[in-house]
């Protein structure tokens, strides 16, 4: 069902990227200043209404949908008419509580694993990531799986091995860690990383985890997120709002973190108070929002 909604929300997701790159028609043919006349045609649009409608066309002016229907809608000199070519449309979702900040705050690149399902989707997703990582870049992914997605029953849960996650990020550390606080995995570049910080590091790369911190992994994200800047942390903000659009949710209620102690006992969901949404602020005055915060 996951995979089913990713694909529909895929849809939404290439259907917004054409909204925003404007790729219109009679609005350039004037100037009609700023023109709130769109006219969706050719596509899949879901309307929910009573009736659960599935239409090919809609046309909103200002705030309010004027026009619904199959065949041709009538437009204005200024309407912008973009044509979906079969594209898949769905109102908005929100999402009225996460933590996508925190997400955001996330140590190194992130790499979202929930929807892998086995040892070899997580090493293709690892090897998709690190091909567009400059070498040297952390590759990590800290919560939201579960390690028996990857190993379904009867066979034991596990996490990738090092030397599997050798074999296709040869030039990142990786760090992936199961929930708040543990356990985790890394590569033999994140090995040497940990173990130059007195972090103890199994053979096959695993680290200790677990609710009593400080642990192996708690101090593995502890001295990652000293590495952070504020510029990864507003990077990272907005690779965490991109993928939220990719799913089709266009406003956020954040949830907000545990107070951070600063120290080695803090997990995955903790954070400083204090400067906790400097990073969204300050993408928000620069215009870089692509959805809508609370």
């Amino acid at each position: 069902m996951i995979r089913n909604y990713r694909q529909t929300a895929r849809s939404l997701f290439v259907c917004i990227t054409v909204l925003l790159a404007a790729n219109v028609s009679r609005a350039q043919q004037g100037d009609c200043g700023v023109v709130r006349d769109l006219l969706l045609t050719n596509g899949v649009i879901h309307t929910m209404d009573a009736q659960n409608s599935i239409v090919k066309s809609v046309r909103i002016v200002g705030n309010q949908f004027s026009a619904v229907g199959n065949g041709q809608l009538a437009a204005g000199k200024c309407t912008h008419i973009i044509d979906l070519h079969g594209r898949t449309v769905v109102p908005g979702l929100i999402d009225i509580h996460n933590h996508i900040i925190l997400l955001g705050l996330r140590p190194g690149h992130d790499t979202r694993l929930e929807n892998a399902r086995s040892i070899k989707d997580v090493l293709n997703i690892l090897s998709a990531k690190a091909k567009t990582l400059p070498r040297g870049a952390w590759i990590t992914a800290i919560g939201g799986f579960d390690i028996k997605q990857f190993t379904p029953a009867p066979a034991t849960p596990r996490f990738p091995t090092l030397a599997e996650l050798d074999s296709v990020t040869p030039h990142n550390p990786v760090y992936i860690q199961e929930s708040f606080s543990g356990p985790g995995v890394t590569n033999s570049l994140g090995k040497r990383f940990f173990e130059s910080k007195g972090i103890k590091v199994g053979a096959h790369g695993e680290l200790a985890g677990g609710f009593r911190t400080p642990n192996p992994s708690t101090r593995a994200l502890y001295e990652l997120n000293k590495l952070r800047t504020f510029a990864d942390e507003k990077r990272g903000t907005l690779d965490a709002l991109h993928y939220a659009v990719s799913l089709g949710i266009t406003t956020q209620l954040d949830e907000g973190a545990f107070p951070a102690t600063g120290t080695a006992s803090d997990g995955a969901a903790s954070a400083d108070q204090s400067t906790y949404y400097k990073p969204v602020l300050a993408l928000h005055a620069e215009g870089k929002l692509p959805n809508r915060m609370r």
